[in-house]
């Protein structure tokens, strides 16, 4: 059937190859995202981090969206890690070892809908929420859920 569609149609059937083999290497397999999630694309924290004074009853820090971990490095060592992020976590080549380090593999949606879930359970008060460019993927609803089930 193939040859036969090649045969009659021999210029949409190379554009419909080309498009299948390019979809299927550069996206399916290479991951072109997947750049943010190894050591070596970006590895300082953003500079103003390591200028940030936290108060003293902050014990956590969550970077939503943490990929290969670069904004944690100012405070590994001194507060508790969280990171979340979309990707399994035996896809990420983390920049350094960090201590005291939590890894969940989630949506920021399924996060908002976890804090909704477990509202008395997950408590936020002693955390410091950081994102650094995450939410803007965010539909504007489900940025406000977020905001409101962090506080």
């Amino acid at each position: 059937m193939k040859r036969i569609i090649r045969s009659i149609f021999p210029v949409p059937y190379y554009w419909l190859w080309f498009a299948k083999k390019f979809l299927k290497e550069r996206v399916f397999v290479r991951r072109p995202w997947g750049i943010y999630y190894a050591a070596g694309h970006i590895d300082e924290p953003n500079p103003w981090l390591y200028e940030v004074a936290l108060p003293s009853y902050v014990h956590t820090f969550l970077d939503i969206g943490c990929a290969a971990g670069r904004n944690l490095i100012p405070f590994n060592g001194t507060l508790k890690l969280w990171g979340i992020d979309i990707v399994p976590q035996k896809e990420i080549r983390f920049l350094r070892y960090f201590r005291d380090f939590t890894y969940q593999n989630i949506s920021v949606e399924r996060f908002t809908d976890e804090l909704e879930r477990e509202k008395g359970k997950i408590n936020l008060k002693n955390v410091v929420v950081f994102s650094d460019g995450v939410l803007m993927y965010v539909s504007k609803r489900n940025q406000l859920r977020f905001v409101e089930a962090c506080k």
